[in-house]
């Protein structure tokens, strides 16, 4: 199946502008369906992204806590269905800024990722490209419990 996100303000959103998701099956594609309030604020949200891996949403809002302006967030789906999302994280700092920081893009298999952000001096919205680090959560050994 090939997947389409898209931003609406169509009727049957949560708020604003709403992130809502068509299958193409056959020869056509599926009536749209609301990501639902999880992924959807009371504001606006934009540029869904879905990552190579299928189920991790990379997307804007203006609503979601952020730094201000429009923020990154990414969110996973969890289940199977389009409608059972992670809590959306914000990608926090220097990836955004007090200003807009949208329309996140990763480079399949790299590490490196692109954005559109308006934090230059002159205001106008431009293309920032960004390294990606990832980081392994830590783990412990326990030795002995009781000390």
């Amino acid at each position: 199946d090939e997947l389409m996100f898209f931003t609406s303000s169509r009727e049957g959103g949560v708020g604003g502008f709403d992130i809502w998701l068509s299958e193409y099956r056959g020869n056509m594609w599926s009536e749209p369906i609301n990501l639902g309030p999880v992924i959807n604020s009371s504001g606006n949200e934009q540029s869904p992204f879905l990552a190579y891996d299928g189920r991790t949403l990379f997307f804007a809002s203006d609503s979601h806590p952020g730094f201000g302006g429009y923020d990154l967030f990414k969110s996973v789906k969890i289940g199977d269905s389009w409608h059972d999302w992670s809590i959306p994280e914000n990608l926090g700092l220097p990836v955004n800024s007090i200003r807009n920081d949208r329309a996140f893009f990763h480079v399949p298999a790299s590490n490196e990722a692109y954005i559109s952000t308006d934090r230059a001096a002159d205001g106008f919205e431009k293309i920032m490209n960004l390294s990606l680090v990832y980081s392994a959560p830590p783990s412990y050994l326990v030795i002995d419990e009781d000390s």
